[in-house]
């Protein structure tokens, strides 16, 4: 079976249904990935029908303009710069050209606040993205948030041919937004459709099993996300081969599921993973310095739901000292999802 592919909004550019994203090469989080094996992986990629790369100036361009320097030419990039003001804007897609080698197909604005955005209009940041556009720098203008009210409020300006965030079956907000969809027909994609990890039973030891796990798979959380058809492509992190291969067979696949079965495909993940469980949506990101909360309630999901309690305290002992005495009420009052977080993670260090 072959790779399908779809119209990104209302442009004549086809993204296959899977695209590779490139932050599993972020040397500053995994120091192990070299050239050779980021060259590889992409190589594959694209020999299993994946056309487009995304990534950020956070996860090194250079060194992933390196790594597809073989498969440039079949490759569409998506890129994403944070910059607040026109004259950062304008510095780093000059610098995105120069390091990738490559026209972005979209360069994407990253904003996590309502006040952040307002000021990025206010400071020019979108007329420089649309005069990048206009000279033939990119194709389209993105925005990427974890906030559905920043994304709200962006696409009624009717500047962005593109928007981007986090929508899998537990983490559904983005589908407050698809009825904007044939109004302004700008193009989505979908990323962490397996919630970076907590849908997928990653079998850590193959001697833990939990009744309910063998549901926990990339088809069934990945279909959930395919079957929707305000979805455009989807955005997955992956750096082994056989990883590629299982997901291009299901991006392969014509999901037209009913509301029903998508409903009782959501059901089933809740079940298993209890009532209150962390989404990883991020809106917590940068609530707690030097921590991330969402990684540690991710490995309370780990060691409570799938039991894999030695690798969960292995992980733990990285974040140990970081969490001494700090306060996660913020915290608290940012999760959209109203998580006791300060208990949870009181428990994660029960547990381990």
């Amino acid at each position: 079976m072959k790779m399908l592919y779809k119209k990104l909004g209302n442009s004549k550019i086809k993204l296959s249904l899977i695209g590779l994203g490139a932050g599993v090469f972020n040397r500053n989080k995994d120091p192990s990935i070299t050239l050779k094996k980021a060259k590889e992986t992409i190589k594959f990629a694209v020999k299993n029908g994946i056309n487009f790369i995304d990534m950020g100036k956070e996860y090194d361009e250079e060194f992933i303009s390196r790594a597809m320097k073989d498969v440039r030419n079949k490759l569409y990039v998506i890129t994403r710069s944070e910059s607040k003001t026109a004259k950062e804007m304008e510095r780093d897609i000059k610098d995105s050209i120069k390091k990738l080698k490559v026209k972005p197909v979209v360069y994407e604005v990253m904003i996590e606040t309502v006040e952040d955005f307002e000021n990025i209009v206010k400071n020019g940041v979108i007329d420089i993205l649309e005069e990048a556009k206009l000279n033939g720098k990119i194709n389209l203008i993105g925005i990427f948030s974890h906030k559905i009210e920043v994304l709200e409020k962006a696409i009624r300006t009717n500047r962005f041919n593109v928007i981007s965030t986090l929508y899998n079956a537990v983490h559904r907000k983005a589908e407050k937004i698809f009825a904007l969809k044939s109004k302004y027909k700008f193009g989505f994609i979908a990323a962490a459709p397996f919630a970076t990890g907590i849908l997928v039973d990653p079998k850590y030891d193959e001697n833990v099993h939990v009744p309910g796990s063998e549901f926990m798979t990339p088809e069934n959380a990945l279909k959930f996300v395919l079957s929707c058809k305000y979805v455009d492509a989807v955005i997955i992190g992956m750096k082994k081969k056989e990883h590629i291969e299982e997901v291009t067979k299901i991006g392969s696949k014509k999901w037209k599921l009913k509301k029903s079965e998508k409903e009782k495909i959501a059901r089933k993940f809740e079940k298993f993973l209890g009532f209150k469980f962390c989404r990883m949506c991020r809106y917590c990101e940068g609530c707690v310095q030097d921590v991330s909360v969402a990684d540690l309630l991710k490995l309370l999901i780990i060691a409570e739901r799938y039991k894999y309690l030695n690798f969960a305290k292995w992980q733990l002992s990285v974040f140990k000292d970081k969490i001494k005495n700090k306060n996660f009420e913020n915290c608290e009052k940012i999760c959209p999802y109203k998580l006791p977080i300060s208990k949870m993670i009181n428990k994660l260090n029960e547990l381990t």
